[in-house]
């Protein structure tokens, strides 16, 4: 077990003197094995064995979280956000045609035409921002708060076991 973290091991001679004499049969435990005996270790300081990262509890879950994903209620959310995002793209590109027709005017010496074309340009941009991208903002905002308000919902999650289940998916990602 000569890796990186045993010189952790042996600055608690405590801990150290515990597994010493088991380093070897340690070393030959598969990565499941090691798994499991973590989330045991855990569980004698009230871990619960309920948020292991175990591939038999993920089907389940994803299935809910699909359901939940594909809701009428959620697709309604993406198309309406969807619709606001289309709109202001749709301003985005008519003020850089006007922001054209500016620059066209500003090379034919017309200067007082050119800035009523930028600042109009300017205002339709202001006016997309504000009115359709902010307002798809919020929508996919809504969207995740009603998603994980469901999640915790339908899959009956405490915050603790979230908590949990968030650190361990982190630290023990699925192959």
């Amino acid at each position: 077990m000569d890796n990186q973290y045993l010189s952790v091991i042996k600055e608690d001679a405590e801990l150290y003197g515990v597994v010493k004499e088991q380093l070897p049969e340690l070393q030959r435990l598969s990565a499941t094995q090691v798994e499991r005996f973590v989330f045991y270790l855990k569980s004698l300081h009230t871990y619960y064995p309920k948020s292991e990262n175990h591939t038999a509890f993920w089907s389940d879950f994803e299935d809910k979280l699909t359901k939940i994903r594909n809701s009428a209620e959620q697709v309604e959310l993406q198309r309406r956000a969807s619709a606001n995002n289309i709109k202001a793209i749709a301003m985005f590109v008519f003020a850089g045609l006007l922001l054209g027709v500016a620059l066209a005017l500003c090379f034919a010496d017309n200067f007082g035409i050119a800035i009523g074309f930028f600042l109009a340009a300017g205002a339709l941009i202001v006016f997309a921002d504000t009115r359709f991208i902010v307002r798809a903002i919020n929508l996919y905002k809504e969207q995740d708060r009603k998603y994980f308000r469901f999640v915790r919902k339908k899959c009956g999650l405490t915050k603790a076991q979230e908590d949990c289940q968030v650190h361990d998916i982190a630290r023990f990602p699925s192959p």
